[in-house]
């Protein structure tokens, strides 16, 4: 539920950026009122909401500790204590990375070509 609302936000944001381009027309924001109109979409995550995701985060294929989120000036990475991490934008693509990743069980065996 709380993800259809973020993408209704996004979606009104985004209304009311090309409406106002299409018109030339340039308000100048309500200060607190229009606040949501201006915040890119991924402030609306909060330190609860990527604890949460990080809770639910995949397992590391190879030591099978539980990762964690790291934020730096290159983006968010999901990291592991044995070195493996993997990059993304936000946590959300960052998350969805790691979750897409080759697991062991899923790879053939056999000799190489």
């Amino acid at each position: 539920m709380e993800y259809i609302q973020n993408v209704i936000d996004f979606n009104n944001r985004l209304y009311f950026a090309v409406s106002n381009a299409k018109k030339d027309n340039i308000m100048e924001p309500i200060e607190g009122y229009d606040a949501w109109k201006t915040t890119p979409p991924s402030e609306v995550l909060t330190d609860q909401h990527i604890s949460i995701i990080e809770q639910n985060l995949a397992r590391c294929p190879f030591c099978g500790n539980r990762p964690c989120f790291e934020d730096s000036v290159d983006g968010w990475f999901v990291s592991c204590k044995c070195g493996v991490s993997m990059p993304g934008d936000d946590p959300i693509d960052a998350s969805a990375k790691w979750a897409t990743r080759p697991k062991f069980e899923n790879l053939r065996e056999g000799p190489r070509a």
